[in-house]
């Protein structure tokens, strides 16, 4: 992961905020330089004091909405989006169309192991995701992500599509809608539908992030019926009290995911839904810990995966170190 600053660092200022991203960028080892500039410009987004008529270059020139910030920044340019307090977008989705975007949360970035993140939320009834997410190589990080009106139902025709606090949205196998990182944000409620949804774009990666009940539908959506997302990761993310962690739709195609050291309690259904279209999906899953979930609910899907080997061998799916509450499952 990348290095973040010391604990405690409040970040007030474009140059300690440059200073505790000195080490974020990765150096190419093919040219032995920087790939792109360090850090493009800094937008500040302050929903209580900040106006949207300002410049945004510092916190007494913030900005008040990260809509503002967006179409303010630079695509491919590594914009980073700071935000302070809690933001609530109504029935708004945040859409993210440019690329190479930091959209962080001001309390995470000064302390990463600090448990409070800043609050995203939409307060008014809606069928919108929070963020939409159509532009590749941007990073989330920092976040709660949750809905706080009263009606505990999404319409949405039924589907998860539109009905998810995130959606990545991109071309299957290209840079659009790829190859973004959410991080370190946590998803309490999303009014019982599903937390992120990848309906296309590849090499995305999820880690360090909580799901909290999604009884309805699941934690994240592989949304393979749409444009067969391939080749994203999920690793160190805690799913509890979901009907699946991880949900596969139909598809045809391997998709070729990976899975590495998740935890999930009470997957009321199964832990990981394969779908019921290919049988040659791919899959890696290596360290998975599953509490309240017997073996033969680990993985779901075609009649004949009634058993982990069982999935294995009709998935092609590499599976190791799953553990259950009274041992190893798969050694």
């Amino acid at each position: 992961m990348s290095k973040m600053p010391a604990r405690g660092r409040d970040v007030t200022s474009r140059d300690t905020f440059l200073d505790a991203l000195a080490k974020r960028q990765p150096v190419s080892a093919a040219v032995g330089k920087l790939q792109n500039p360090l850090v493009g410009d800094v937008w500040y987004v302050d929903h209580t004091n900040g106006s949207d008529s300002n410049t945004g270059y510092s916190w007494d020139e913030a900005l008040a909405t990260i809509t503002q910030a967006h179409t303010n920044a630079t695509t491919n340019n590594n914009d980073y989006i700071v935000v302070r307090d809690s933001l609530n977008y109504g029935s708004t989705s945040l859409t993210i169309s440019k690329s190479q975007l930091h959209i962080i949360g001001e309390a995470y970035l000064a302390n990463p192991y600090y448990p409070e993140k800043t609050s995203i939320y939409q307060g008014t009834a809606g069928d919108t995701p929070m963020f939409n997410i159509t532009g590749g190589s941007n990073e989330i990080a920092g976040f709660v992500i949750d809905s706080r009106w009263t009606s505990a139902t999404r319409t949405g025709a039924g589907s998860k599509v539109n009905l998810a606090a995130v959606i990545l949205d991109g071309d299957s196998g290209g840079f659009a809608g790829g190859y973004n990182w959410i991080h370190n944000c946590r998803f309490p409620v999303w009014y019982g539908k599903t937390g992120i949804d990848i309906v296309g774009g590849s090499y995305n990666v999820i880690e360090d992030c909580d799901f909290e009940d999604f009884s309805t539908y699941c934690g994240i959506y592989m949304n393979a019926a749409v444009r067969n997302p391939t080749h994203n990761v999920v690793r160190r993310c805690t799913f509890k009290n979901v009907k699946y962690g991880i949900e596969h739709a139909i598809g045809t195609t391997p998709q070729e995911h990976m899975y590495i050291d998740n935890y999930m309690s009470r997957a009321n259904t199964g832990a990981i839904y394969l779908g019921t279209g290919s049988t040659s999906q791919r899959h890696v899953v290596k360290g998975l810990y599953v509490s309240g979930v017997t073996a033969a609910n680990v993985f779901k899907g075609l009649s004949a995966c009634a058993t982990i080997a069982n999935c294995t061998t009709n998935y092609a799916t590499t599976v190791a170190d799953v553990w259950g509450n009274d041992g190893p499952l798969v050694a």
